[in-house]
This record gives C-alpha cells, structure tokens and sequence, in this order.
C-alpha cells in the first residue's frame, strides 16, 4: 500500500494526533466506566444512610409533635410551641421525601452507568 500524503505534511500529522487521541480515549474508557461504576454505588450507599437519617429524625420530630400536644393540653406549653414542633414534623416528612427521591435518581443514574458501552442509543 502506497501513501499518498507525506509524512511531514501538517495534514498526515494532523490526522496521527486525531488518531492517537481516539486510540487513547478508547483505551481509557473501560477505567472510566469503572469509576463512574464505583462513584455510583457510593452514592447509592450513602443515598441509603441520608433514608435512614431521615426516617429517625421524622421519627423524633413526630414524637416531639405529640409531646408539644400533650404538654400544651395539660397547660404547660403554648400554641406557638406547638405549631413550631407541627412545622418541624412536617420540614422532616420533606426531608425523608427528597432523600427518597436522590435515592430514586441515584438508582437511576447507577442504572445508566452500568449500561455504558452496552447499548445503543439512538438521537
């Protein structure tokens, strides 16, 4: 097989550094891919332990919420004390819902990572 640019051209070196720079990130993707694995399945990990925090202090503040109501109907809270610990009951029910939804987009995302370079997409 005959060349038909010269070596020293600007255009054949050109061509070289695109080739080596693709032949490079070829070889590199597999390491990518398996970082991005591993970053997931932490996230994933602490995505879970944020559900966990979340349901105790929901937990706490639903109790704290009946502790205001009970002292407040034996005279010694006030309705302000009580709307306080309402509004925090409901601030940690927020709470538990968005670390169920970054847990639900951690998954998703795991998802997709673990289906690089598996499947074809069309655009």
């Amino acid at each position: 097989m005959k060349l038909t640019t010269n070596q020293s051209s600007s255009t054949y070196c050109k061509q070289k550094v695109a080739y080596l720079e693709a032949k490079k990130a070829a070889d590199d993707a597999p390491a990518q891919i398996e970082m991005d694995i591993r970053v997931q399945v932490m996230g994933l990990a602490n995505k879970a332990k944020a559900i966990e925090t979340a349901k105790a202090t929901l937990a706490n503040a639903k109790e704290g919420y009946r502790l205001a109501l009970i002292t407040y109907d034996a005279g010694m809270n006030t309705l302000t004390d009580v709307q306080e610990a309402q509004i925090t009951s409901f601030q940690a029910g927020q709470a538990m819902n968005a670390a169920i939804s970054d847990y639900d987009v951690a998954v998703s995302q795991f998802g997709h990572a673990i289906g690089a370079g598996t499947t074809r997409i069309s655009i």
